[in-house]
């Protein structure tokens, strides 16, 4: 189970607001209505990234699974504003759907969305395995950039221990087996073994595809004060 963003782009026609939005051919719903809804493979944008949810409107922000502190909480572009009076058709449907559920529902234009700080960084808590912290360290633990592989929080079945005893652990297996071994074998003994660390990421990289593929694609409709997003989770 996990929280979802509902995902819409508008632009601005003669001082009325259009979808960009692909629709597919109307469909039942589990409610029996005619619901249209956008081709998933021509969606602006449908990841779960919890890091950009709280950027966009503070939505469950600096927080892990189970309540636990995953660091600083982000700068936001703003607080969720409530859905605009303005609608295109094909959104106001599916707003007014008996069945669908709305948590933090909002908008930004484009321009608001571009002006933001993308370069900013924030401190990040979380948790790497043996393999992790193997990986990132040989890649040098490059500023700016999330670990390949880490987890936001551990259960009670997996073992904590500090980053130096991380370190002790690792440099007895690699001095006690070949290189051609030697990753099998911190997987297999460090698997469930984690130590916490910290890092600071971009809030360019903590969007991710959003800021790589979804504003580009909003970009090329227009001027970026007549572009916006309507969204919410679910």
């Amino acid at each position: 189970m996990g929280t979802d963003i509902n995902f819409f782009v508008e632009r601005r026609e003669k001082g009325r607001w259009v979808s960009c939005d692909q629709w597919g051919k109307p469909k039942p719903s589990v409610n029996g209505e005619m619901i249209s809804y956008v081709l998933q493979e021509a969606q602006f944008y449908s990841d779960r990234n919890y890091d950009l949810f709280a950027i966009l409107a503070n939505f469950n922000d600096g927080y892990g699974l189970g309540g636990r502190d995953s660091g600083k909480r982000f700068n936001i572009i703003s607080e969720p504003r409530g859905l605009p009076n303005d609608l295109c058709s094909e959104v106001e449907a599916i707003v007014g759907r008996s069945d669908m559920t709305n948590y933090s529902p909002s908008w930004l234009l484009l321009a608001e969305i571009l002006a933001f700080d993308w370069d900013q960084t924030k401190v990040k808590h979380g948790f790497l395995n043996g393999s992790e912290y193997e990986e990132w360290t040989n890649a040098g633990r490059p500023h700016g950039e999330y670990p390949a592989g880490f987890c936001a929080s551990i259960g009670q079945t997996n073992l904590a221990i500090t980053e130096r005893e991380m370190q002790q652990v690792l440099n007895e297996i690699k001095g006690g087996h070949p290189p051609e071994v030697r990753n099998s074998k911190i997987t297999e003994q460090l698997d469930d073994v984690y130590c916490p660390m910290t890092w600071a990421v971009t809030y360019r990289n903590a969007g991710r595809t959003f800021c790589t593929k979804t504003l580009p694609k909003m970009a090329a409709l227009g001027d970026p004060d007549d572009v916006r997003c309507v969204f919410w989770f679910s």
